[in-house]
């Protein structure tokens, strides 16, 4: 049985744009908002390739940095490229 951190629960909220959700984890549970997975990503990386800004800035209120880096990009540059394409 597969098993989730409350790290990979923030991240699948952030992923899917789930605002109030990723600040009641961040906020009332004390998620670490810097939790990385497996590939190096955090919620960051996730709210900002899939566009939902709203998270983004909640995230960013909560500390986590803007210029983290997974393996491959900083989320900065996965939002604003993500902007580009709307």
């Amino acid at each position: 049985m597969m098993r989730f951190t409350t790290g990979d629960i923030l991240i699948r909220k952030a992923h899917r744009g789930k605002l109030q959700e990723v600040v009641y984890l961040v906020q009332d549970i004390f998620v670490d908002v810097n939790y990385r997975n497996q590939s190096g990503q955090t919620a960051l990386h996730y709210a900002a390739f899939y566009g939902h800004l709203e998270v983004v800035l909640a995230l960013v209120e909560h500390g986590i940095p803007l210029n983290l880096k997974d393996k491959v990009t900083p989320p900065s540059s996965q939002c604003f490229s993500h902007m580009l394409t709307m």
